[in-house]
């Protein structure tokens, strides 16, 4: 004979999968304090997650969201500057990078970098 879940009211699940997501809780003082599974928590959890959490996480809502033109400018003003932030990091990488390598070869007096144009050496 097939055993029925017992039900349990929406709240009770928000408030469950809430407390134990906020840290207020353990999963193990979560079950107790509710009498429920791990197993039933952790299916609360992912139907939580599902049609409460990932919606507002979804970056195709933000698109179909219809953007005013202040919005857009600001939306692509901060892209820009966070490109440019990037480019100067790459830069500074790239320059730390080939100092690097200039300091080792007089040091140690070795090729590191090839001459541009070099033929591979056969043997």
């Amino acid at each position: 004979m097939k055993r029925k879940k017992p039900y349990f009211p929406l709240k009770t699940k928000k408030k469950a999968v809430q407390l134990v997501s906020v840290g207020l809780l353990t999963e193990d003082q979560a079950c107790q304090k509710f009498k429920i599974s791990l197993k039933l928590l952790h299916e609360w959890q992912r139907w939580y997650d599902r049609y409460f959490v990932q919606p507002y996480q979804n970056p195709t809502a933000m698109a179909r969201k219809k953007l005013s033109d202040k919005e857009k400018i600001k939306l692509l003003e901060s892209q820009l500057k966070e490109s440019q932030q990037q480019a100067k990091y790459e830069k500074l990488k790239r320059e730390a990078y080939e100092t690097m390598i200039n300091i080792a070869e007089e040091e140690f007096n070795i090729q590191i970098e090839k001459k541009r144009g070099a033929r591979q050496s056969k043997k």
